[in-house]
Order: C-alpha cells, then structure tokens, then sequence
C-alpha cells in the first residue's frame, strides 16, 4: 500500500507505487499476504468559517467536546438542540452546557454517524465527519470541518459540475480533485490548522446537502478512490497541485497566472494546451466590461500595499504571456510611468471577487479615458489544469478518465495514493 511524503515543493509518491486504472475498485491492488499497511490518515481539514465572533452548531447524537492534541474531554452534549459556540479574547465559551474552555482549539465529536448542522451564510449546512473550534484572534474564531477525504470528495465533484455531464468527466474530476486535496494537506496544510477553504478559493464544499449516495459524484468517487495525477519529477514520482476551471477559452493558462512560477515549472501545470472543445460552454465569450481606473486603483491598493506606491493607474498591459498569447502577468502603470506587476488571476479576482463579471483572464484590455475596459473575454475561470466543459466534449466522444487528465496536465499519469 502506498502513501504520501512531503519533499521539497511537491510531493513524493511512496515507492512501490503502481499505475491504476482509473476505473479499479478500492482494493484492487494485490500485495503479498504478509504485508502490513501503513496506517494513512485520510482526514482533511476543510475551513468553513473563518474570523467568526460565534456560531451554530446542531447534532442529532450525542457529542463529545475534546483537546485534539490532549485527548481531554472538556464535556459532552445530549444532541437534538441547537448549540451556541461563542469565541471570546481568552476562551470558547459554550454557554449552553456552561463551559468555558481555555484552550484554543475545542472538537465536537458526535457519538454516531448523524451528521452536523452548521450554519453557514445563514443556512445550515450538514457535514460528516466532526467539527473543530479553534480562537484565532480577539472574539475571533475559525470552524472547520474534519472528514475523510473520500466523503469531502462527494461533495465538492457534485458542487463542480453539472449532473447532465457525462460519467467519464465525473471521474476526471474526482482524481483530480483529489490530487489537489491531497496535495495541499501534505504541502499547505503541515502549515496551519487548516488544509483546504470550503470556498472557490480551494474547492467549492457545501457538506453532503446536494451530494446523496447514488448521484454521478458519489459514483465517480467511489470508482476512482484513492487515485490521482502524477508526475515524473527529477527527485522521484510526485503529485502536484491539480488546478482546474470552467472553460478554458481555447487554450489552458500556466499556472504561473495563480501564483507565481512555482507550480508552473513543472510540465503538467505549464499550459498552452490546445482545447477546442470547450467552445460550446456557456460562458466561452464574454464582455465587454468597463471599470473605473479610480476603482481599480482602490482595489488593488487595499489587496495589495505595493500598489501604494503608485498614483491613479493609467492603463494595464500584459508583462508576460504564454505562447498563445494568454496572459500570465499584467503591468500596472501609473501617470509617472511607475509600474508594479501582478498575476493574471490576483489582477482578475480583486477587480471582480465573484468571477461573474471579468469571468477569465482571458481578455483584450483597452483604455477608454476614465475606464479600463475587458473586452474579448473567453473561457470562465483561470484556466489552469483540466477544463471541465473541454473534459465533457472529449468523454462524450469516447476518452477515458485517464486519458482525458493526461491531456490536460501533460506528461502526468493516474496512480495509486492509498
């Protein structure tokens, strides 16, 4: 059986790792009898609130509140009530069950396999696996939820794509959803209390409410579980961070459009793969959208303290671009002619955070006296990795999972994790 070690950027696959069809049942792999198992902790830790003064929390069980480091138990609740969780300077206070607990991070763990109700956005949203409180600042606190990765997976493939999409591109998804969980909680999250965001920042997870046993996402998971993208790294066979968007507009972006050249080093996540088939999405063209370069300048400034030190931008020109002349980094300039440069994607999502308006970074930038103005977008998102509309055309003429990801992140193939 086969884990996964963190070396360097990315990480390597443990060896005696073998190829896998995409399709293999879980335990298909054969080993000899005497082989035992590493254990692998499949948890993930997926951040649902973050800077929160208090929260909701309902459970049908029974629950226990313990030290996850300690193993202390601090408490326990009867479950089928409504639970105030409140984040005070010093404490989480829990005012129901008249706890107040110094520690800085709580867990609420249920007796049974009822799931948990958190309101979220001022819906509760019901979650597996159980619930974690941590203090991160003054009458500040972060909830998240801590799942095995398989379950998670379920609902973030039926949160990605449309269930009219063909069972193929489902598991496309999956692997390669996985191998970006995967990836973040052996890099990222050996960092902080957190692996993934539950938001479009990571991947969209919205618990098991629109995800039930049975639906194209469940069944995809369940046939690829375990598996993702590879690549044969100079160090050794390793996963990579297995961005994917909507559409691509024609031609996938280098990863160095997110963030830097980090990732974008590495052959799968270079770009500049050729997809027409993506042109029947519904967000292939798009624009023109003018911004106020007074609101330009503000929203950068407020992301960004470098842009502080230039004055009402004047215009944005591409700094880099892939062959296919996507851009990769825009030039921010100023009336003094001073410049600072930024990613594509940073450029597009502090302009337009929801992504509904400038929809890729695929555009034409034009200035128009007080306005910048998008026009000639395609493609919907960055663009970088698998594209899941080009994913469907391509399952649709006959393309399997594996060769469909191999495609999309060159030179990568399917493997075994666990």
């Amino acid at each position: 059986m086969c884990c996964l070690a963190t070396l360097g950027l990315w990480v390597l696959l443990g060896t005696g790792c073998h190829q896998t069809p995409e399709t293999a049942p879980a335990g298909a792999a054969s080993r000899p009898a005497e082989a035992v198992p590493e254990p692998i902790d499949r948890q993930i830790r997926v951040l649902l609130l973050e800077g929160t003064p208090a929260c909701s929390v309902s459970s049908d069980d029974a629950f226990d509140l313990i030290d996850p480091t300690a193993g202390t138990h601090f408490g326990q609740g009867e479950g089928g009530k409504p639970l105030g969780v409140v984040f005070e300077d010093q404490r989480i206070r829990v005012p129901s069950l008249q706890l107040d607990l110094a520690d800085q991070v709580v867990d609420l763990v249920p007796r049974g396999l009822e799931p948990i109700g958190i309101q979220v956005n001022g819906k509760v949203q019901y979650y597996r696996g159980w619930i974690r409180f941590a203090r991160t600042g003054d009458n500040a606190g972060a909830v998240t939820n801590v799942v095995d990765i398989e379950d998670y997976l379920i609902a973030v493939v039926d949160a990605e794509l449309p269930r009219r999409f063909h069972q193929e591109t489902f598991r496309a998804q999956a692997i390669a959803a996985r191998t970006y969980a995967w990836y973040h909680k052996q890099t990222t999250g050996k960092k902080r209390f957190w692996d993934v965001k539950a938001t479009e920042r990571s991947q969209v997870y919205r618990g098991i409410n629109r995800s039930p046993h049975g639906s194209p996402a469940a069944e995809a998971v369940y046939d690829t579980r375990g598996l993702v993208c590879a690549w044969d790294a100079p160090e050794g066979e390793r996963i990579f961070c297995a961005y994917y968007s909507s559409a691509c507009g024609g031609t996938t972006a280098s990863a160095a459009a997110i963030n830097g050249r980090e990732d974008a080093q590495i052959p799968p996540l270079t770009g500049n793969v050729q997809c027409d088939s993506c042109r029947n999405a519904p967000d292939r063209s798009w624009g023109p959208v003018s911004l106020g370069k007074t609101m330009i300048t503000e929203a950068l400034r407020g992301r960004y303290p470098r842009f502080k030190a230039l004055g009402l931008i004047e215009r944005i020109e591409v700094a880099e671009a892939t062959p296919a002349g996507r851009a990769v980094r825009y030039r921010c300039i100023d009336g003094q002619n001073r410049e600072v440069e930024i990613e594509a994607e940073n450029l597009r999502l502090t302009l337009d955070p929801s992504g509904r308006e400038i929809r890729s970074t695929c555009f034409v930038l034009a200035s128009n006296g007080s306005e910048c103005v998008f026009q000639e977008g395609r493609g919907l998102g960055h663009g970088v990795g698998l594209c899941q509309y080009g994913a469907d055309a391509l399952a649709r003429q006959g393309m399997k999972a594996s060769q469909i990801l191999k495609l999309y992140y060159p030179s990568s193939r399917v493997r075994r994790a666990y």
